[in-house]
């Protein structure tokens, strides 16, 4: 009384009689061994690993597609620590789908209210305790919710490709301060900004960036460039030409993250 079908492409269903989470997950874990047992022992081994989402039925009578959409939504994430590649549905998924699509509708007039601001966190020199330049950090004055973290749309912006046009709005804002700074007659420092994996294979990057310089009449050297150390590990040589024109046209060029991933101070 249990079944097995196939949706469509690489997708899987299965109806199981069980409702502990641990014990479906140890039978989930016993599909994959066997499938990847079964191979043909006069072909190489290709290890074959699955994403699992499990919705747990608590009504019968509920429509098996949304029972369909609930575990595929589950499937889509993963455990937080990624330890295991099995998640279990429940309705905060459902909410986070619904504003992750509410924050999608609203960006691009988000962006064009300027809703979107930098505040600067200082950088202090340990040598003699000075302001020895600043980074800038996005937060979204959202209209109904006010406030909100980086951690709630900059993910959802680096998977859909909003980061692209946030990061611009963000270089741009920055070399505004800067401007500022210096009609003021303050002292010149620095301002860090993040450049994102996305556009690292933007083929206009320093072009644009350069544009903005001259724009506000800045020299390359007082716009630093944050590329976040895992974006070096995707396609290494790519990262590596862009960071070195960069730099040929004035631009520090700084690591970010730097010890919390591949790599340890």
């Amino acid at each position: 009384e249990e079944f097995a079908a196939r949706g469509e492409s690489d997708h899987f269903f299965l109806c199981l009689r069980e409702h502990d989470p641990q014990t479906i997950q140890l039978r989930l874990d016993q599909v994959i061994r066997e499938i990847n047992a079964s191979q043909a022992a006069d072909l190489p081994a290709l290890p074959i690993t699955v994403r699992s989402g499990v919705c747990l039925v608590e009504d019968p009578g509920q429509d098996i597609t949304i029972l369909q959409d609930h575990a595929r939504l589950a499937s889509q994430n993963p455990t937080p620590d990624h330890s295991r590649l099995c998640a279990f549905y429940d309705d905060s998924l459902t909410d986070r789908l619904r504003l992750e699509q509410e924050l999608n509708t609203l960006f691009d007039s988000s962006l064009e209210r300027g809703d979107f601001l930098i505040y600067l966190q200082p950088k202090i020199s340990l040598q003699d305790n000075r302001l020895a330049g600043a980074e800038a950090l996005v937060r979204w004055n959202h209209p109904r919710w006010g406030f909100l973290p980086p951690s709630e749309f900059i993910p959802l912006f680096e998977k859909n490709g909003f980061i692209a046009k946030l990061d611009q709005a963000v270089w741009d804002q920055a070399c505004r301060v800067l401007r500022t700074w210096r009609d003021a007659g303050y002292p010149a420092i620095p301002i860090s900004v993040n450049v994102s994996r996305a556009d690292i294979y933007q083929d206009n990057l320093a072009d644009v960036l350069l544009g903005l310089t001259q724009k506000y009449g800045l020299m390359p050297a007082q716009l630093h460039l944050e590329i976040t150390e895992s974006a070096y590990t995707e396609n290494p040589k790519q990262i590596i030409d862009t960071a070195s024109r960069l730099r040929a046209l004035g631009f520090p060029v700084e690591m970010d993250d730097f010890g919390s991933g591949y790599s340890s101070l």
